[in-house]
């Protein structure tokens, strides 16, 4: 997100000035306003706050990394939650879905990423293998034949996995085990 905040091509450069990006579980036992004017410095935080022409977006990484009565107790948080705080700014928080429900229904609005279904799987092994469509195809053919790989397949990151594991390989490990044995040994 940062990275992209930079590019001159990224969605964000266009959008905002400043992005704030805040790891929760990374503050310790300070108040998330706190954690960001350690992380920002007062000043620049002071600038957010007062809303001087700064166009800002404040992404809280980890809601659920915070134990709930402390969450709770964060009026400042709540009061970011609420949107009543920072006003200019637009505010991003992540949780788990189970972790905030009660939090979460102060937000004007949640999102809730879902995981890959079959159409986004297969492209996004097409999108692996751009000039190679055989070794998409193949795959995809190996993915099918081996259900316990492709129920991994929805979550993003075992999708990923697994195709780089195809990659190296040529072929798919015949077993889960081995998959994350190969995983590993080739990181």
């Amino acid at each position: 997100l940062i990275t992209m905040s930079k590019s001159t091509e990224g969605f964000l450069s266009e959008d905002f000035d400043i992005v704030i990006k805040l790891l929760l579980r990374s503050i310790g036992q300070k108040s998330v306003e706190e954690g960001i004017i350690k992380q920002v410095g007062d000043e620049a935080y002071q600038q957010v706050k007062r809303s001087l022409g700064t166009k800002c977006l404040v992404v809280l990484d980890g809601l659920d990394e915070i134990d709930i009565k402390r969450q709770e107790s964060d009026e400042w948080l709540m009061g970011l939650i609420k949107c009543e705080l920072l006003e200019s700014c637009s505010i991003v928080i992540t949780s788990r879905p189970h972790a905030c429900q009660e939090l979460m229904k102060e937000a004007n609005r949640t999102i809730e990423i879902l995981g890959f279904g079959d159409e986004e799987i297969k492209e996004f092994v097409q999108h692996s293998f751009p000039n190679d469509t055989q070794s998409a195809e193949t795959f995809l053919q190996e993915l099918e034949e081996c259900p316990q790989f492709y129920s991994l397949c929805n979550v993003p990151v075992s999708l990923v996995m697994i195709v780089d594991m195809f990659k190296k390989l040529k072929c798919l490990p015949s077993t889960l085990t081995e998959l994350y044995k190969r995983f590993v040994v080739m990181r």
